[in-house]
């Protein structure tokens, strides 16, 4: 079994009732009133290249948010990943980052990160990456 099927299987159990077509599910509006509380609002839109996209706009779109893990309604999601351009929960961001821990894909953030912050990251990624490449080589 792969090391990202054993976290599933170590994580909680995710609510198997369908999102509503109109409106909030529980879980978001519940979301949305902590947030509130916490005075936590959504500065950055979500990036034009964040995958996937999801019905709920702010699904991974906001730091302390969901998490972007289809799968997962997990929260605060603290971690952006650097190739999805989204926010992940503690647990999602850790299995994703298991298979390369030099290089990882998950990082945790203190902050909502602006678009250009983003594409920066992106950017040092990909660098990071061509330089292995050539060391290797």
């Amino acid at each position: 079994m792969s090391s990202l099927g054993s976290a599933r299987k170590r994580m909680r159990s995710v609510e198997k009732a369908p999102a509503p077509k109109f409106g909030l599910s529980a879980t978001q509006q519940l979301i949305r009133l902590v947030h509130s509380k916490m005075g936590v609002i959504a500065t950055t839109p979500p990036h034009p290249m964040k995958y996937p996209k999801h019905a709920d706009k702010e699904k991974g779109s906001v730091w302390r948010g969901l998490c972007n893990r289809t799968a997962c309604d997990d929260f605060p999601a603290r971690h952006y990943n650097l190739g999805t351009y989204g926010y992940y929960c503690a647990p999602c961001a850790h299995a994703i980052n298991r298979g390369n821990r030099q290089n990882p894909l998950c990082i945790g953030v203190d902050h909502s990160l602006s678009l250009e912050e983003m594409d920066q990251l992106y950017r040092e990624q990909h660098e990071r990456c061509l330089h292995e490449r050539g060391q290797r080589r």
